[in-house]
Protein backbone atom coordinates (compact mmCIF):
# COMPACT_ATOMS: atom_id res chain seq x y z
CA UNK A 1 0.00 0.00 0.00
CA UNK A 2 1.04 2.84 -1.02
CA UNK A 3 2.68 5.05 2.27
CA UNK A 4 0.63 8.39 1.63
CA UNK A 5 -2.68 6.85 1.45
CA UNK A 6 -1.98 4.67 4.88
CA UNK A 7 -1.37 7.86 6.54
CA UNK A 8 -4.63 9.52 5.17
CA UNK A 9 -6.08 6.96 6.42
CA UNK A 10 -4.49 7.25 10.05
CA UNK A 11 -5.62 10.77 9.87
CA UNK A 12 -9.09 9.99 9.25
CA UNK A 13 -9.66 7.93 11.74
CA UNK A 14 -8.04 9.68 14.06
CA UNK A 15 -10.43 12.62 13.49
CA UNK A 16 -13.49 10.07 13.81
CA UNK A 17 -12.33 8.62 17.05
CA UNK A 18 -11.48 12.49 18.12
CA UNK A 19 -15.30 13.63 16.54
CA UNK A 20 -16.85 10.51 19.12
CA UNK A 21 -14.71 11.51 21.87
CA UNK A 22 -16.08 14.88 21.68
CA UNK A 23 -19.77 14.20 21.31
CA UNK A 24 -19.69 12.33 24.43
CA UNK A 25 -17.87 14.50 26.68
CA UNK A 26 -19.93 17.08 25.67
CA UNK A 27 -22.89 15.97 26.22
CA UNK A 28 -22.56 13.69 30.12
CA UNK A 29 -23.12 15.71 33.04
CA UNK A 30 -19.86 15.49 35.12
CA UNK A 31 -20.32 15.59 38.70
CA UNK A 32 -19.63 18.55 40.61
CA UNK A 33 -16.92 19.11 42.77
CA UNK A 34 -17.37 21.26 45.52
CA UNK A 35 -13.57 22.17 47.06
CA UNK A 36 -13.48 23.47 50.67
CA UNK A 37 -11.37 26.74 50.85
CA UNK A 38 -8.98 26.25 53.82
CA UNK A 39 -8.65 29.97 53.83
CA UNK A 40 -12.41 31.17 54.18
CA UNK A 41 -13.70 31.25 57.91
CA UNK A 42 -16.65 28.82 59.02
CA UNK A 43 -19.81 29.53 60.67
CA UNK A 44 -19.66 27.04 64.00
CA UNK A 45 -22.09 25.60 65.63
CA UNK A 46 -25.15 27.46 67.39
CA UNK A 47 -23.89 27.08 71.32
CA UNK A 48 -26.67 26.68 73.66
CA UNK A 49 -26.36 28.85 76.44
CA UNK A 50 -27.76 27.16 79.78
CA UNK A 51 -30.82 29.82 81.08
CA UNK A 52 -31.17 29.69 84.58
CA UNK A 53 -33.78 27.87 85.98
CA UNK A 54 -35.24 31.16 87.94
CA UNK A 55 -37.95 32.65 86.81
CA UNK A 56 -40.61 35.38 88.10
CA UNK A 57 -42.67 34.37 90.99
CA UNK A 58 -45.82 32.74 90.78
CA UNK A 59 -48.52 34.66 93.11
CA UNK A 60 -52.35 33.86 93.91
CA UNK A 61 -54.34 36.67 95.26
CA UNK A 62 -57.16 34.93 97.81
CA UNK A 63 -60.49 36.40 97.84
CA UNK A 64 -61.32 35.44 101.43
CA UNK A 65 -60.44 38.24 103.51
CA UNK A 66 -61.11 38.65 107.84
CA UNK A 67 -61.80 42.40 107.84
CA UNK A 68 -62.76 44.69 110.70
CA UNK A 69 -63.06 48.34 111.72
CA UNK A 70 -60.12 49.78 110.46
CA UNK A 71 -58.14 46.39 110.03
CA UNK A 72 -57.93 43.88 107.25
CA UNK A 73 -56.15 40.40 107.42
CA UNK A 74 -55.50 39.46 103.92
CA UNK A 75 -53.99 36.42 102.41
CA UNK A 76 -52.71 34.70 99.00
CA UNK A 77 -49.80 32.66 98.36
CA UNK A 78 -46.56 33.31 96.86
CA UNK A 79 -43.87 30.84 94.81
CA UNK A 80 -40.12 32.65 94.52
CA UNK A 81 -39.27 29.84 91.47
CA UNK A 82 -35.46 30.13 92.20
CA UNK A 83 -34.99 33.74 93.17
CA UNK A 84 -35.19 35.24 96.18
CA UNK A 85 -38.63 37.02 97.06
CA UNK A 86 -40.55 39.37 98.51
CA UNK A 87 -44.32 40.31 99.21
CA UNK A 88 -46.31 42.69 99.55
CA UNK A 89 -50.14 44.38 98.95
CA UNK A 90 -50.93 46.99 97.05
CA UNK A 91 -54.57 48.30 98.31
CA UNK A 92 -57.17 51.20 97.99
CA UNK A 93 -60.65 52.28 97.82
CA UNK A 94 -60.70 52.32 94.02
CA UNK A 95 -59.10 49.65 91.00
CA UNK A 96 -56.39 52.21 90.68
CA UNK A 97 -55.13 51.17 94.45
CA UNK A 98 -52.20 53.95 95.50
CA UNK A 99 -51.31 51.85 98.99
CA UNK A 100 -48.39 49.38 99.81
CA UNK A 101 -47.98 47.46 103.08
CA UNK A 102 -44.53 46.67 103.98
CA UNK A 103 -42.70 44.27 102.19
CA UNK A 104 -42.06 40.41 103.70
CA UNK A 105 -39.00 38.50 102.96
CA UNK A 106 -40.30 35.00 101.76
CA UNK A 107 -36.62 33.33 100.50
CA UNK A 108 -35.87 32.02 97.14
CA UNK A 109 -36.62 28.17 96.77
CA UNK A 110 -39.54 26.47 94.51
CA UNK A 111 -41.78 25.99 97.62
CA UNK A 112 -45.26 27.72 97.64
CA UNK A 113 -45.51 30.28 100.95
CA UNK A 114 -48.59 31.38 102.24
CA UNK A 115 -48.31 34.75 102.32
CA UNK A 116 -50.25 37.26 105.12
CA UNK A 117 -50.88 40.88 105.66
CA UNK A 118 -52.20 42.74 108.17
CA UNK A 119 -53.80 46.30 106.57
CA UNK A 120 -54.26 48.85 109.55
CA UNK A 121 -55.73 52.40 109.02
CA UNK A 122 -58.64 51.38 107.29
CA UNK A 123 -62.19 53.35 106.97
CA UNK A 124 -65.05 51.69 108.71
CA UNK A 125 -68.05 50.18 106.28
CA UNK A 126 -65.69 50.96 103.25
CA UNK A 127 -65.15 49.17 100.34
CA UNK A 128 -61.29 48.56 99.25
CA UNK A 129 -59.12 47.04 96.32
CA UNK A 130 -56.35 44.61 97.09
CA UNK A 131 -54.01 42.38 95.31
CA UNK A 132 -50.83 40.58 96.00
CA UNK A 133 -47.84 41.36 94.42
CA UNK A 134 -44.39 39.43 94.61
CA UNK A 135 -40.83 40.25 93.28
CA UNK A 136 -37.33 38.63 92.56
CA UNK A 137 -34.14 39.25 90.46
CA UNK A 138 -36.03 38.21 87.30
CA UNK A 139 -39.13 40.44 87.85
CA UNK A 140 -42.62 41.59 89.89
CA UNK A 141 -45.90 40.02 89.28
CA UNK A 142 -49.15 40.90 90.81
CA UNK A 143 -52.01 38.41 90.95
CA UNK A 144 -55.88 39.29 90.91
CA UNK A 145 -57.49 42.44 92.46
CA UNK A 146 -60.17 41.76 94.81
CA UNK A 147 -62.37 43.30 96.91
CA UNK A 148 -63.55 43.83 100.86
CA UNK A 149 -65.63 45.53 103.12
CA UNK A 150 -64.45 46.65 106.18
CA UNK A 151 -67.11 46.34 108.97
CA UNK A 152 -67.71 47.73 112.73
CA UNK A 153 -66.02 44.31 114.62
CA UNK A 154 -63.05 45.61 116.61
CA UNK A 155 -59.66 44.85 115.79
CA UNK A 156 -57.95 41.93 117.37
CA UNK A 157 -54.36 42.59 119.24
CA UNK A 158 -51.58 40.91 117.37
CA UNK A 159 -48.40 41.60 116.04
CA UNK A 160 -46.11 39.54 113.52
CA UNK A 161 -43.74 37.13 115.26
CA UNK A 162 -39.93 38.13 115.92
CA UNK A 163 -37.33 35.82 114.73
CA UNK A 164 -33.87 34.78 114.82
CA UNK A 165 -31.28 32.41 113.57
CA UNK A 166 -28.82 30.01 116.04
CA UNK A 167 -25.62 28.68 115.10
CA UNK A 168 -26.01 25.03 113.58
CA UNK A 169 -25.42 22.06 115.91
CA UNK A 170 -24.59 18.25 115.79
CA UNK A 171 -22.95 19.17 112.41
CA UNK A 172 -21.59 15.81 110.75
CA UNK A 173 -20.12 14.79 106.71
CA UNK A 174 -23.78 14.83 105.43
CA UNK A 175 -26.35 16.28 108.27
CA UNK A 176 -26.73 18.87 110.80
CA UNK A 177 -29.37 20.92 112.77
CA UNK A 178 -30.45 24.16 112.17
CA UNK A 179 -31.54 25.94 115.02
CA UNK A 180 -33.42 30.14 115.84
CA UNK A 181 -35.97 31.15 118.55
CA UNK A 182 -39.37 32.26 117.47
CA UNK A 183 -41.92 34.92 119.80
CA UNK A 184 -45.51 33.94 118.48
CA UNK A 185 -46.52 36.99 119.67
CA UNK A 186 -49.69 35.09 120.94
CA UNK A 187 -50.65 34.00 117.14
CA UNK A 188 -50.93 30.72 115.97
CA UNK A 189 -47.13 31.12 114.02
CA UNK A 190 -45.52 28.88 111.28
CA UNK A 191 -41.83 28.77 111.02
CA UNK A 192 -39.54 27.09 108.48
CA UNK A 193 -35.93 27.29 107.63
CA UNK A 194 -34.33 27.92 104.25
CA UNK A 195 -30.61 26.81 103.58
CA UNK A 196 -28.03 26.34 100.34
CA UNK A 197 -24.67 26.68 99.52
CA UNK A 198 -24.47 30.58 98.63
CA UNK A 199 -26.43 33.27 100.88
CA UNK A 200 -29.52 33.10 97.83
CA UNK A 201 -30.18 29.52 99.85
CA UNK A 202 -33.12 27.69 97.61
CA UNK A 203 -33.77 24.93 99.85
CA UNK A 204 -36.62 24.95 102.19
CA UNK A 205 -37.22 22.77 105.08
CA UNK A 206 -40.85 21.23 106.29
CA UNK A 207 -43.03 23.99 107.67
CA UNK A 208 -43.81 23.77 111.31
CA UNK A 209 -46.97 25.79 113.92
CA UNK A 210 -45.73 26.12 117.12
CA UNK A 211 -47.84 27.34 120.25
CA UNK A 212 -49.98 30.60 120.46
CA UNK A 213 -47.79 32.10 123.62
CA UNK A 214 -45.80 35.16 123.90
CA UNK A 215 -42.68 33.90 124.59
CA UNK A 216 -38.92 33.06 123.29
CA UNK A 217 -38.78 29.30 121.78
CA UNK A 218 -36.26 27.56 120.82
CA UNK A 219 -36.69 25.54 117.38
CA UNK A 220 -34.79 23.33 115.42
CA UNK A 221 -34.85 21.51 112.05
CA UNK A 222 -32.50 18.62 110.92
CA UNK A 223 -31.06 18.70 107.71
CA UNK A 224 -29.92 15.42 105.79
CA UNK A 225 -28.16 15.26 102.13
CA UNK A 226 -25.52 17.40 102.13
CA UNK A 227 -21.96 17.95 101.01
CA UNK A 228 -19.13 17.07 103.21
CA UNK A 229 -16.60 19.89 103.74
CA UNK A 230 -18.85 22.27 102.54
CA UNK A 231 -19.86 25.40 103.64
CA UNK A 232 -23.88 25.83 104.08
CA UNK A 233 -25.88 28.95 104.77
CA UNK A 234 -29.06 29.20 106.46
CA UNK A 235 -31.89 31.10 107.87
CA UNK A 236 -34.62 30.93 110.11
CA UNK A 237 -38.46 32.61 109.22
CA UNK A 238 -41.89 33.02 111.09
CA UNK A 239 -45.02 33.70 110.14
CA UNK A 240 -48.35 34.66 111.49
CA UNK A 241 -51.54 36.27 110.63
CA UNK A 242 -49.77 39.58 110.94
CA UNK A 243 -47.13 39.19 108.37
CA UNK A 244 -43.61 37.49 107.76
CA UNK A 245 -40.37 37.83 109.67
CA UNK A 246 -37.18 36.73 108.76
CA UNK A 247 -33.67 35.90 110.92
CA UNK A 248 -30.09 37.17 109.44
CA UNK A 249 -27.93 34.15 107.68
CA UNK A 250 -25.98 32.31 109.39
CA UNK A 251 -23.54 29.65 107.96
CA UNK A 252 -21.83 26.18 109.21
CA UNK A 253 -19.63 23.84 107.13
CA UNK A 254 -20.21 20.24 107.14
CA UNK A 255 -16.78 18.01 108.29
CA UNK A 256 -14.59 15.77 106.34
Amino acid sequence: MNNNLLIAIICVGLLVVAGIGYAVWSNYNFPQVVLNNQNQTQTPNPVVVPVSQASVPTVQTNSGTVPYVSTVVVSGTVNPNGALATYWYEYGETTALGTKTSTYLIGSGYAVFYTPAYITGLKANTNYYFRLSANNSVGTVSGETHVFKTSATPAPDGIAPTASTSSATNVAKTTANLNGQINPKNSATTYWFEYGLTSNLGTVTSFKTSDSNNSSLSVLASVSGLQQSTKYYFRLYAQNQFGTVSGDTVSFTTKK
